[in-house]
């Protein structure tokens, strides 16, 4: 099929500055350039975060954009949601159904925005992917619509109004707690992607005895979502941390046991669970089974005397530690000729912005500063060198 004038000159000018693009040719084409440059610059960015989503036909809106699945990040949930039947509650971009619904026969997806549900239809007839898409919004489809799913997926709107992004579960739309029991007296599995931001206590007392599972889910160390299945009855949660890198997934579960890691001072090794296990509440329980020992009650600083390559976090080999006071840190800023570190506080009386301007220390270097209060609240440091692909 012939390119369009438009996504002709979007493939040209697929490189170039969307802003210089505007500037050169404003009022001289017979489209508007403004728009088409904006395609421009959000297709750059899409080529990194949902490249198999995107050709010359597909089109992207900023605030779908915003808010769609990382590639990498729905591909791994597609391992996870299974069934016959998929109902997409809230489809927005469509990445998510594109993704999760490959291996589903039969998938509805449904859409309050009628621009949205448009563009939807627009771009899954591009990717060449068949869905049911139906303009209407999730309250009106429960009241209208009897059939039931094997799976339901629900990714709440998080910008519902003027713009102004939420994060608080009752605050998005739809909210999923007022629909909650509708929702699973209409299929066998509901799964519910949170924001990043949300409480993890709070999801837990939201959806009591109906989440099966809790799973958060980072890409190379950033937390991207909070995803949950509900099930009908009372379930027990297993709680999941997920890391996705180039270099594969890393994983840890545990229903949680309440134990608790006998308290160290610095050993020869210094560890920092990644953000998702910090996120789930799950450092605890990762650290008893592999034997490390915490810095502070309820920390999230780890040290060990023996060598752990395979930990799911960041492994560093302590070089000195001490009280934070100011002439002991100079004099080992003096001794290794210390002028960068990378600077870290948990638990801690300063923030790391703070330490740096104590210590005329600048960003980013080999060394790292590790800043806590200890069991006693005495402030100490670590420094240490970050241990890099399991080689002291």
């Amino acid at each position: 099929m012939a390119l369009t004038e438009v996504q002709e000159f979007m493939v040209m000018h697929a490189h170039d500055s969307p802003s210089e693009l505007t500037l050169k040719y404003r009022k001289k084409l017979p489209f508007d350039i403004g728009a088409v440059a904006l395609q421009i610059g959000l297709r750059k960015k899409a080529l990194k975060k949902i490249p198999a989503f995107i050709n010359s036909k597909t089109v992207l809106l900023p605030k779908l954009y915003e808010q769609c699945t990382q590639e990498e990040v729905a591909k791994y949930k597609a391992t996870l949601i299974k069934g016959t039947s998929l109902l997409d509650a809230t489809a927005g971009l469509g990445v998510d159904s594109y993704y999760i619904g490959q291996l589903f026969k039969q998938r509805t997806c449904i859409e309050a925005n009628a621009e949205h549900a448009q563009l939807l239809k627009h771009n899954y007839e591009a990717l060449n992917f068949e869905a049911e898409i139906i303009h209407t919004s999730l309250e009106e489809f429960l009241a209208n619509d009897q059939r039931v799913f094997d799976t339901i997926y629900i990714d709440p709107d998080r910008r519902p109004e003027f713009n102004r992004k939420v994060f608080e579960i009752d605050e998005c739309t739809p909210n999923v707690l007022e629909l909650k029991d509708q929702l699973l007296s209409r299929c066998q599995s509901c799964w519910i992607k949170l924001s990043p931001m949300v409480d993890i206590h709070q999801v837990v007392t939201s959806f009591f005895s109906n989440i099966s599972q809790l799973i958060c889910i980072a890409y190379g160390n950033e937390m991207k979502e909070i995803l949950i299945q509900l099930k009908p009855g009372n379930q027990v949660i297993r709680y999941e941390a997920v890391n996705i890198t180039n270099e594969g997934i890393t994983h840890f579960q545990s229903n949680k046991n309440d134990v608790k890691p006998l308290l160290s001072l610095p050993g020869k090794f210094f560890f920092e669970p990644n953000v998702a296990m910090i996120k789930s509440k799950l450092c605890m329980e990762y650290s008893h089974e592999k034997q490390l020992k915490v810095l502070y009650p309820n920390g999230y600083f780890f040290t060990t005397d023996a060598y752990k390559p395979d930990l799911q976090g960041r492994l560093f080999e302590i070089i000195e530690h001490g009280q934070y006071k100011k002439e002991l840190l100079n004099a080992i800023i003096k001794k290794h000729q210390i002028k960068k570190a990378n600077i870290a506080c948990r638990n801690f009386f300063w923030k790391p912005e703070e330490v740096k301007q104590q210590f005329k220390l600048h960003d980013g270097g080999e060394w790292y500063l590790f800043c806590y209060a200890d069991a006693e609240k005495k402030p100490q440091t670590i420094w240490a060198k970050k241990i890099v692909d399991g080689a002291l």
